[in-house]
């Protein structure tokens, strides 16, 4: 009996909660379906454009966010962050480095967006796989996410971006600051994401699936 899982998360908790056999099961990861025909290309310059996309706020971290962002543009002024995917969310007075866009459902339209952007940040709070790192890493961005759930084995610490602990503002801030203040290092991560993103073709995981099971 072979059980295939996308996440390392599901991998432990069929072993801790239902006491599976760890050599019965097989960790695969997650496809991704290309957002675009067009080839990604590796990132230069001066990133200061940051991307959130998600459709649970809360649950995804955005307040977090909002609030190390708060921190960047005190040392990086020019630092900006658009909102995708939800409106949900009270600021009062929305600041200048915030734009929230709604939800996107054109799959174009939104690799337009991770086109037009730097970094991709998701600081969630609870994560089971998250998706839109992918999406992000295959359109070359550096991704900032926390440490939960299987974001930590697709965004590798310091190789495609950097992972903080989660609900840790200052943290996150600090993430995103030496991001944005390292030209070199930035373009270097937008290489290896895209490198990583390769990881996720659907080719790829079916021929994991295959072995295993030819293999049994």
């Amino acid at each position: 009996m072979n059980i295939f899982v996308a996440s390392r998360a599901a991998e432990g908790s069929l072993v801790e909660r239902y006491g599976i056999a760890l050599d019965k099961i097989v960790y695969v990861g997650n496809g991704l379906n290309q957002l675009s025909a067009e080839s990604a290309v590796v990132r230069s310059g001066r990133p200061r454009r940051v991307l959130f996309v998600g459709r649970e706020p809360l649950r995804k971290g955005l307040d977090i966010l909002l609030s190390a962002m708060s921190e960047v543009v005190k040392i990086i002024p020019d630092a900006t962050l658009t909102v995708v995917g939800t409106g949900e969310f009270a600021l009062g007075s929305e600041p200048e480095w915030l734009d929230s866009r709604g939800l996107v459902r054109d799959r174009l339209e939104l690799s337009a967006i991770y086109d037009d952007h730097d970094i991709f940040c998701l600081p969630a709070r609870q994560e089971s796989f998250g998706l839109v790192a992918v999406e992000a890493l295959s359109r070359g961005l550096p991704c900032v996410v926390s440490s939960v759930g299987e974001l930590p084995n697709t965004v590798r610490d310091r190789l495609e971006g950097r992972v903080v602990a989660a609900e840790d503002v200052d943290a996150l801030a600090t993430a995103l600051i030496e991001l944005m203040a390292d030209d070199r290092e930035f373009s270097l991560m937008s290489a290896r994401a895209l490198a990583r993103a390769s990881a996720f073709d659907w080719d790829e995981i079916a021929g994991r699936i295959l072995r295993r099971i030819t293999n049994a």
